[in-house]
């Protein structure tokens, strides 16, 4: 079974994401800011990491490239979510490693979506 780290300091985004991917066949991990996330990220070696852009301790943009910059944690693909609806901050999130974007508010489906492509799943 897969294990996946989700991190953002809205609770109310957290449970959107945990009520999509809860009856499937993941290991959710929850975490409320960014330290936390990278923490957490280090010691379990999560299969993908979904963070909020906007983070209290930590951005998610400076937890990922915290864990790019360790072996141990570099190849562990990182999905973006963010209130952020601007191209610009877009394409600076997939290019330094963000392998899918979610723009706040998202729909369920789209959330499946990019993690089951993250995870190379098709469904």
């Amino acid at each position: 079974m897969k294990t996946i780290l989700l991190a953002d300091d809205d609770e109310d985004v957290r449970n959107v994401m945990r009520m999509r991917l809860q009856n499937l066949p993941y290991v959710l991990l929850e975490v409320a800011d960014g330290q936390a996330a990278l923490a957490r990220a280090k010691s379990e070696r999560p299969d993908l990491l979904i963070l909020d852009w906007s983070m209290p301790a930590m951005t998610g943009i400076e937890v990922m490239v915290a864990l790019q910059q360790d072996p141990m944690t570099a190849q562990i693909p990182v999905i973006l979510i963010t209130g952020k609806d601007d191209h610009v901050d877009q394409a600076r999130g997939i290019r330094l490693g963000a392998v899918g974007y979610l723009v706040k508010p998202f729909s369920p489906q789209e959330l499946l979506q990019k993690v089951q492509a993250a995870l190379g799943e098709q469904r």
